[in-house]
């Protein structure tokens, strides 16, 4: 059994290599010209492609309770606008691409921990909303802080 500091790595590395994965597509929808056929292509592709890669187990578990479906597909239609807002808006040329993602990205951390403490009530240690603190700066310099 590996350390904890064995874990972290593990899956600190596999975040990064998510989150290489979940900023390409935009980017390449701008160099492609070509957003709206990015978005569709890499969302219908994902779609399918999670399904079948999790058959087996769709078929052998029984589905979530009726009021958890009826959250889960509130939150299936915030997610798209966020993901048409964000395959559009990574794609405007009028808008800094790398900026923007960055601030996704970033809001994506500040707001995890604080779904994650509703949900489960997990508390964040000192060092992690240190982290966070950063995070929140790194908005603001990315925005332009003062000018």
């Amino acid at each position: 059994m590996g350390s904890k500091e064995d874990a972290l790595k593990s899956w600190s590395l596999l975040a990064v290599l998510i989150g290489a994965i979940f900023v390409s597509w935009p980017v390449l929808g701008k160099y492609f010209n070509s957003p709206v056929w990015t978005l569709a292509i890499v969302f219908l592709g994902t779609g399918i492609g999670v399904c079948f890669l999790h058959v087996n187990e769709l078929r052998n578990i029984d589905p979530p309770e009726l009021w958890k479906i009826a959250i889960i597909l509130v939150i299936t239609a915030l997610n798209v606008w966020g993901v048409h807002a964000y395959g559009m808006n990574s794609g405007d040329k009028s808008i800094p691409t790398g900026a923007f993602l960055a601030t996704v990205s970033i809001s994506m951390t500040l707001i995890a921990p604080v779904y994650d403490f509703f949900a489960t009530g997990s508390i964040p240690t000192l060092k992690q909303i240190i982290g966070y603190g950063f995070g929140a700066a790194a908005i603001y310099f990315i925005q332009g802080g003062t000018k």
